[in-house]
């Protein structure tokens, strides 16, 4: 904060740390109940015998690659919790419901526009390579997540509605009921238990595109009939408002592409290349690319342990910082958002001592590693555990790095700041991810794929610094997503124009001080 902008009393001591945990703590348990979702698909469709490797490998490609273009549309809708804080914070919470009803139009438009991508899936997988085996399994799960597109966004739109009314105990409620739905349903699919069929890698697909589907009709019950925002509720709210639906496209644009370059970079680069490999611990080996690839991926699956909760926290910060901007009190951002870092850093920095002190344990309980196996299947798993325990060690290195990443660009969204990240980013990501990747694969091709992640922990490294910088510029307080009508902000925002001067208040004494309205 400028040393001359008026300041009103903190009413939290330690920079606020109580209220960003009790926001971020079950924020973070219900991003952890997705990572345990995804964890246990995994950890399913790597015990199919005879071909869990391939499967699990197929299972990652399929799942990055129909993740790809979701991450477009759910990183453009992250920001109705922007939106539903900041208007929380002025008091508008009309306004709150409406930016919510707009966002679930825009997801369900954008699960329609994907459709096509079920019939293209084989000529897309094709183009990747793989052998026949894995991309029938590429294919099949592609195609059901790519069907599960819309119900996938409106979960995301209605928690980011809970999650800026400060309402996160909500979420982490479906999150545990979708979490157990997801477990029974593997298990029944994949395995084919109770008289289902056996669908292998499809199973896992459909039984989580089903336990979704019904995560999404507990939360639009709870959003239609339940208590949160009841007073707020009006004839006509669910009315299309193209200024709002403007609104919300232009900021969340470059949050979208954020999302999604940072998942074709991390997920669909990594596992090609990784895939391109063609030696295993310094031997040539025909199996080398599928060997890096499952390694990869397993310690992708460890990496949604620690950074997943760390996106709670980046939520729930962005929730924060928005209501604060609501509510006028600037001076509380910049304390709020640091409590944030010191916790995500530190819980993040505990996850990277925990993979460098028990990486080798972490890849074989994955990867199940056990007495009696096929002597050239054992050969090949003992190659993996032994590559995912390098890889590890680059995963521990940059924990604290991406920490500071995920925290302040969920600050700087819950402002409404996400071209800059995004502009940066992006070329960011392209230059150190995929060129440092491929040209340490081709010029240092004796580090193999932990050339790769070594491109990626430079990135992280690279990115937090800049993120740093910006956040202490503070330009994000030239960003106004309150004043005036709807109709004049879009405008401007699409335009570029609506990152004006946002006038200081002038402090009320505290003892006169209006109080700000309660969470609902």
């Amino acid at each position: 904060m400028d040393s001359h902008a008026p300041q009103l009393a903190d009413p939290k001591r330690f920079w606020g740390i109580g209220e960003v945990l009790r926001l971020a703590l079950p924020t973070s348990l219900s991003m952890l109940n997705a990572t345990v979702l995804h964890f246990v698909d995994g950890l399913m469709v790597a015990r199919i015998q005879p071909a869990g490797a391939e499967a699990l490998s197929a299972q990652f490609v399929g799942g990055a690659l129909s993740f790809a273009p979701t991450a477009l549309a759910m990183g453009t809708l992250s920001v109705v919790s922007t939106f539903v804080a900041q208007n929380l914070g002025a008091g508008r919470l009309n306004r709150c419901r409406e930016y919510t009803w707009q966002a679930l139009r825009l997801a369900w438009l954008y699960g329609l526009i994907l459709l096509p991508l079920v019939w293209l899936a084989p000529a897309i997988f094709e183009r990747i390579g793989h052998s026949p085996a894995v991309q029938a399994m590429e294919v099949s799960y592609f195609r059901l997540m790519i069907l599960g597109t819309a119900i996938f966004l409106s979960c995301r739109v209605l928690e980011g509605f809970f999650f800026g009314v400060h309402k996160p105990m909500v979420v982490f409620g479906v999150s545990l009921l979708a979490n157990g739905l997801n477990i029974v349903g593997d298990y029944a699919l994949i395995f084919g238990a109770w008289g289902l069929p056996e669908m292998g890698v499809a199973g896992a697909a459909l039984a989580t595109v089903a336990s979704a589907a019904v995560a999404l009709a507990v939360l639009m019950g709870l959003f239609l009939w339940g208590p949160t925002l009841r007073a707020a509720r009006a004839v006509g709210e669910a009315r299309l408002r193209m200024a709002q639906v403007r609104q919300v496209l232009a900021i969340g644009w470059p949050a979208g592409l954020n999302f999604f370059v940072d998942i074709l970079t991390w997920g669909v680069g990594f596992s090609v290349l990784s895939g391109q490999v063609q030696t295993v611990l310094g031997e040539p080996s025909a199996l080398a690319g599928t060997v890096h690839m499952t390694a990869s991926s397993v310690v992708m699956r460890y990496l949604h342990v620690s950074f997943m909760p760390a996106v709670g926290i980046s939520v729930a910060i962005s929730a924060i910082v928005g209501r604060h901007i609501g509510e006028k009190r600037l001076d509380l951002v910049s304390r709020r958002t640091f409590a944030a870092l010191i916790v995500g850093v530190l819980y993040m920095g505990t996850c990277g001592l925990g993979f460098w002190l028990f990486r080798r344990p972490l890849a074989e309980f994955f990867l199940d590693v056990s007495p009696g196996l096929d002597p050239a299947l054992a050969g090949r798993l003992g190659d993996i555990v032994a590559v995912t325990s390098r890889l590890m060690v680059l995963a521990a290195i940059f924990q604290v790095f991406d920490a500071t990443n995920i925290v302040l660009i969920g600050a700087l969204r819950g402002a409404g700041d996400t071209r800059w990240p995004a502009l940066v980013m992006v070329p960011l990501a392209i230059v150190f991810l995929t060129g440092g990747g491929w040209l340490a694969l081709r010029v240092w091709p004796g580090l193999e794929s932990a050339g790769i992640w070594l491109a990626g922990t430079i990135y992280l490294v690279v990115l937090a610094a800049v993120m740093l910088g910006r956040f202490l510029s503070g330009a994000w307080r030239r960003i106004d997503l309150l004043s005036g009508p709807p109709e004049a902000l879009a405008a401007g925002m699409l335009t570029g124009e609506a990152s004006h001067v946002v006038a200081e208040p002038t402090p009320t004494p505290p003892a006169a001080a209006k109080p700000p309205p309660a969470a609902p």
